[in-house]
């Protein structure tokens, strides 16, 4: 059975207005509404029908609705470029948000009695756009989706993770061999074996440490 009422998001969607249009008609006194118990507006069927009937539709919203034909469609990200054909006449190129060139999904399925070419032309827009974003979503060939990039992402901060515990390793082992040449310099002038010792010992430790650099073979409790 056919709904009496419409929901005013859903009347103003049918009638090509936006919302807040409609709001401002119902306070003008040009449309004809209705509250439910929560107070929220609603609006006659026949009275979207009146409206819609209306010669011409040019009174409608001339900031929401052009007579003529959509004739390319193009989505990139979140935004859409839309070229309409119209009527006065001229060309008009807009640019719009993803979502609402969703609608025109919506439009095609609201208003069978398109003219077939155009029809056609949308729906084939409809793909492109579609097509493109599964390409941002996954993109195999060209690595550059959604998907891949993450995945490289992932990747990257593996190797930014793994190169920040190896560099404690090397500057460590760099501080101890530096205070070894030092000592084993002074033990030289100092004839003393127990510095010498000292300096291999140190030696043997920045050794040890620039190979778990490498290797990561023991994880160093401090960073």
């Amino acid at each position: 059975m056919p709904r009496k009422t419409l929901p005013a998001a859903q009347a103003a969607r049918a009638l090509g207005i936006s919302l807040d249009t409609l709001r401002r008609w119902d306070r003008a006194g040009r449309i004809r509404t209705e509250r439910d118990n929560a107070n929220r507006r609603l609006v006659p069927a026949a009275e979207v029908a009146r409206l819609r009937s209306r010669a011409g539709h040019e009174e409608l919203s001339a900031r929401n609705r052009f007579r003529g034909v959509v004739r390319e469609v193009e989505v990139d990200g979140f935004l859409a470029r839309v070229e309409l054909d119209v009527t006065a006449p001229a060309r008009v190129v807009a640019v719009i948000t993803r979502e609402a060139a969703e609608e025109l999904d919506l439009q095609l399925l609201a208003l069978p009695d398109m003219p077939e070419t155009a029809r056609t032309k949308i729906q084939d827009r409809i793909k492109r756009y579609r097509e493109r974003v599964d390409r941002y979503e996954s993109d195999p060939s060209t690595g550059e989706g959604k998907k891949e990039l993450l995945a490289k992402a992932h990747q990257l901060e593996a190797a930014r993770d793994r190169a920040a515990e190896r560099d404690p390793n090397f500057d460590f082992a760099e501080a101890l061999f530096q205070i070894a040449i030092v000592i084993g310099s002074v033990s030289i002038v100092a004839a003393s074996r127990p510095l010498v010792h000292l300096s291999g010992i140190l030696a043997v430790a920045g050794t040890v440490l620039m190979i778990n650099g490498y290797f990561l073979l023991v994880h160093l409790p401090f960073e």
